[in-house]
C-alpha cells in the first residue's frame, strides 16, 4: 500500500513543488524572516504551501519518488500510485475531507473546485524548526525610556566676609564718637585717645547668597539606519526542466514572445527552471502572477522562492 501522503510531505521538505497527477500541485513558498519596525518583533523565516490546481501534469517526481522508496521500478509504482488518486477523487466527489498529517486538508466545494487548507503544524521546514518570535526595544522605545536628563548645579558665593563687615562698621563708629579736649591747646592726636563712649553691637548681616543655576542636558548620538539593498529572491516560475538544453529552447520561445525579462535559473534540486520574471517583494511577484495566469499559455505559472 503507498502512503501518499507521506511521500508528499518528505518531497516538499526538499523540492518547492509536488504535483499530484489528476488532482493538483503542492508549491512551496518561503518566507523570510521578518522585522516590525513599529513593535520591535522579529518572525523567523518560515514557508506556506499554496494548492494549484491547474498543475496536475506528470513530471515524473512523485512516481520516482515512490519507486526508490519502495524499491520497486517506475511502471509500478505509477499503477500502486494512480489506484490510491483514484480513491482520493471518489471521497472528494462523496464530500469527504482528506487530511494529509503536517501538511493539511483537501476537500471539494459546492462548485466541484478542490480546496486545500493549511496546517497549523506544517511539519515540512526542518531548517527552522524550533525558532520562535522575540522583541527587541526600537530606538524610539530606547529614547522614550532614556529621555535627556536635566542637571541643577547651584553655586553659593558669599559676597563678603561676616567678620570684616563687623570689624568696618566698629571702626566707623568709634570714629564718629570721639569727642577731643578743646582747652588743651597742645593736643596730639594718637589713636589712644579715641574713646568709645557706648558699648557698640554688631549684628550679623544676612548672608548674600548668589545663585547660579547651569543646565546641562545629555546629547544622544544619531543613529542612521542603512537599509539592505533589495534582492529578487521571488521568481515567477513558467517552466522546469531536467536538462539545461530544453531550459533553453523554452526560453527561446519566451523571447520570441517579447518577455525580455525570462530568465534561466540556477539549478536547485536536480531541476533546471525557468522564471518569467524576478522580484525581491513577495506583493509585487503575487499581482505579476495573477496576471500572467490571465494570458493564454500561462495559466500554470508559479512562485518560486530561492534561498
Amino acid at each position: 500500500m503507498i502512503e501518499l501522503q507521506k511521500q508528499i510531505r518528505d518531497l516538499l521538505t526538499i523540492h518547492d513543488c509536488v504535483i499530484v497527477p489528476e488532482i493538483g500541485g503542492f508549491v512551496v513558498n518561503r518566507i523570510s524572516a521578518q522585522h516590525n519596525e513599529t513593535t520591535g518583533i522579529f518572525t523567523p523565516p518560515g514557508r506556506e504551501i499554496i494548492f494549484n490546481r491547474s498543475i496536475s501534469h506528470n513530471d515524473g517526481l512523485l512516481f520516482s519518488h515512490i519507486a526508490k522508496n519502495k524499491s520497486i521500478n517506475y511502471k509500478e509504482a505509477q499503477i500502486a500510485t494512480a489506484a490510491v488518486i483514484e480513491g482520493w477523487q471518489n471521497s472528494l466527489k462523496n464530500g469527504e475531507v482528506i487530511l494529509m498529517s503536517e501538511i493539511g486538508s483537501l476537500k471539494m466545494d459546492r462548485e466541484g473546485s478542490i480546496v486545500f487548507n493549511q496546517s497549523d503544524e506544517l511539519g515540512i521546514a526542518p531548517d527552522t524548526y524550533g525558532l520562535g518570535t522575540f522583541h527587541f526595544k526600537t530606538i524610539d522605545q530606547v529614547n522614550e525610556i532614556e529621555k535627556p536628563t536635566r542637571q541643577l548645579v547651584q553655586r553659593t558665593v558669599q559676597s563678603k566676609s561676616v567678620r570684616q563687615i563687623a570689624a568696618s562698621i566698629a571702626l566707623i563708629v568709634g570714629l564718629l564718637t570721639v569727642s577731643p579736649d578743646v582747652n588743651n591747646s597742645k593736643q596730639t592726636a594718637s589713636f589712644s585717645d579715641f574713646k568709645l563712649n557706648s558699648e557698640v553691637t554688631v549684628e550679623e548681616p544676612a548672608k548674600l547668597v548668589e545663585t547660579t543655576t547651569v543646565l546641562i542636558e545629555e546629547v544622544k548620538p544619531s543613529v542612521e539606519v542603512i537599509k539592505p539593498k533589495a534582492v529578487e529572491k521571488y521568481f515567477l516560475i513558467a517552466g522546469s526542466f531536467k536538462n539545461t538544453s530544453q531550459a533553453e529552447t523554452f526560453l527561446s520561445k519566451l523571447n520570441k514572445r517579447n518577455i525580455n525579462t525570462a530568465s534561466i535559473l540556477p539549478v536547485n534540486n536536480g531541476r533546471v527552471r525557468v522564471a518569467l520574471e524576478g522580484f525581491s517583494d513577495k506583493l509585487d511577484a503575487t499581482n505579476a502572477l495573477n496576471a500572467y495566469r490571465k494570458q493564454n499559455g500561462f495559466n500554470s505559472v508559479w512562485i518560486y522562492t530561492a534561498k
